[in-house]
């Protein structure tokens, strides 16, 4: 396998040859992966799958420096470059970041707390902090993909705010996929939450329990 130093060294019209089953063709054929966890792309062989080649992901700052150069594909991502890290940065800004953040619900004993999903008209991803059964509003901010950290730092939050009325931080069925996305283990390493029954979440429709984020 042989490593890139920027993601703006892959030329799409080079060729590559796979030294397990002999495969020669252009980089353009080779299927992409993204590793997100390692921030590592890679291309491997149509035939047999083998990794030929890797690259970094670049950074916000990598697609402005190799634009500033002159690279014809960093000209091209920058205007989506600059949008996404304006987005991130918006999104930063809004997360909980401390208990006192949280309201008071004057909770008077034990209470399960939903995790849960929605998207809205510009299909935007909100994850929706809400008391089970009477679904009381907590707390909302926007959804990350693999956002299973988001969860164990909101989770001590509630914790350190709520104290003895905070029992339990489940799942929805519906914000699943987005908290594990594509890491392997993922879920495990916040204690895999408990998927919320239908008896916590009434306020769900019944055909949203299922479905995909961005589902309508």
């Amino acid at each position: 396998m042989k490593t890139l130093g920027s993601f703006y060294d892959f030329i799409p019209g080079a060729s590559s040859e796979c030294d397990s089953c002999g495969w020669k063709g252009a980089n353009r054929d080779l299927a992409p992966s993204i590793l997100s966890r390692t921030n590592v792309a890679t291309y491997d062989c149509p035939t047999c799958a083998a990794t030929l080649l890797s690259t970094p992901i670049p950074s916000f700052s990598d697609v402005r420096i190799a634009a500033a150069a002159g690279n014809p594909r960093a000209q091209a991502d920058l205007q989506e470059a600059e949008a996404q890290e304006r987005e991130q940065t918006a999104m930063k800004a809004a997360e909980l970041r401390a208990a006192d953040e949280l309201p008071d619900l004057g909770l008077t004993g034990p209470t399960v707390f939903i995790w849960d999903q929605e998207c809205d008209e510009d299909r935007h991803q909100w994850t929706i902090i809400r008391t089970a059964e009477v679904g009381r509003l907590v707390w909302r901010e926007r959804t990350y993909w693999e956002g299973y950290r988001r969860f164990g730092s909101i989770r001590s939050l509630l914790i350190e705010r709520y104290g003895p009325a905070f029992d339990e931080l489940v799942s929805s069925s519906r914000a699943l996929l987005w908290l594990g996305g594509d890491v392997p283990g993922a879920l495990y390493e916040i204690g895999r939450p408990r998927l919320a029954t239908a008896h916590e979440t009434p306020w769900i429709r019944t055909t949203d329990r299922h479905a995909g984020p961005g589902d309508g």
